[in-house]
């Protein structure tokens, strides 16, 4: 097997949130690098060259599109693509070292429309697509008043915002531990002892403001337990308009009904879990979605295997397309993609 591609040291600005903003920006640069014309690798010369797991592959080839074009020479950008979240979880463990500490979050991307003005105003034109998807639970119609806030309750300390409960960490064996005085000195040695402290650009990547977020959508999870007109609304599931309808509908609901601006430049869907029966769990397909046991008293989720990891809510990104003009322009390009502002969480389209 060819030799492994990870990146080192792992990344660790101190900021859950800006290390995940770090690794999407070092893909988009993979990606442009990728972009330039050069004969490709097929994808399973990719996915063996980073060792990306056997069971992970297999279960690549499920899929019709890695099916298709898993012997044939294919750029980075589209495997990316078309790579479910937890497969990019995956990618970006192997690659960069890197591993999203939130057990049911994670990340799409798509292929890219913003393009970048390197003759007027240095800017990124922004795009039309980029989501925050939720997966939210339902009440059971038995459930009282009482019943009801209590359960939302539990609920919410599970989601208090849409990345959910972190990871839980394996116990490591006290041999491979490091002291501090031995983590101090592997770092200052291979960064020059660089001090990457002082995360202070307004970045939009403030704790604070998705946990505002997460007690906006507890809020409405209530509203809509208790009201069957607003979750149909909202719910994504029984839209029956146009996307672009469905994401103003949900963001004007928001703005008028609970005073809330989305002060990010995303889209925001809401999926409610369908009702299911709780005898027969197999008539119940969707593995994402919460549900209520009445025998245990608290939520669960439907598991596909423990060797498999399950996205509940995720957030779809741009991998735009790197500028055309003077080579000097894509390191200027990506430095301004990534100091917009607040507005863009993750990235700076």
């Amino acid at each position: 097997m060819a030799s492994n591609l990870k990146e080192k040291p792992e990344i660790s600005s101190g900021n859950v949130l800006m290390d995940l903003r770090i690794v999407i920006l070092k893909t988009i640069a993979r990606v442009w690098d990728d972009d330039q014309p050069k004969s490709h690798d097929t994808i399973s010369e990719r996915l063996n060259k980073i060792e990306f797991p056997e069971n992970y592959q297999q279960r690549l080839l499920e899929n019709k599109w890695f099916k298709e074009h898993w012997k044939d020479p294919t750029s980075l950008r589209d495997i990316l693509t078309h790579f479910e979240p937890e497969f990019l979880n995956e990618y970006f463990n192997r690659v960069f070292g890197y591993c999203i500490p939130f057990e049911n979050f994670g990340v799409r991307f798509e292929k890219g429309s913003a393009t970048w003005n390197a003759y007027g105003d240095d800017e990124w034109t922004k795009p039309e697509t980029e989501t925050i998807s939720l997966m939210l639970p339902s009440c059971e119609d038995s459930w009282d008043p009482y019943q009801k806030a209590n359960y939302l309750m539990q609920f919410y300390s599970f989601f208090p915002s849409f990345f959910g409960s972190k990871r839980r960490k394996k116990e490591e064996h006290s041999e491979n531990k490091l002291s501090r005085a031995e983590l101090y000195q592997d770092a200052s040695s291979e960064f020059d002892a660089t001090d990457f402290s002082g995360n202070d650009y307004n970045l939009g990547v403030a704790e604070d403001e998705f946990l505002s977020f997460g007690a906006l959508i507890n809020k409405v999870i209530a509203v809509a337990w208790n009201n069957p007109k607003f979750k149909s609304a909202i719910d994504y599931h029984e839209h029956n308009v146009s996307d672009e309808i469905y994401y103003k509908r949900v963001a004007s609901i928001l703005k008028e009904h609970f005073d809330f601006q989305i002060q990010w430049a995303f889209n925001i869907k809401l999926e409610f879990s369908k009702k299911h029966n709780l005898e027969n769990t197999n008539e119940f397909s969707d593995s994402r979605a919460p549900f209520w046991t009445l025998e245990e008293k608290q939520w669960r989720w439907f598991e596909g295997s423990k060797n498999r990891q399950v996205i509940r809510n995720s957030v779809s990104l741009e991998i735009p397309v790197a500028p055309d003009g003077p080579e000097e322009n894509v390191s200027l390009a990506l430095a301004r993609y990534n100091l917009i502002g607040p507005a863009y969480p993750f990235t700076c389209s």
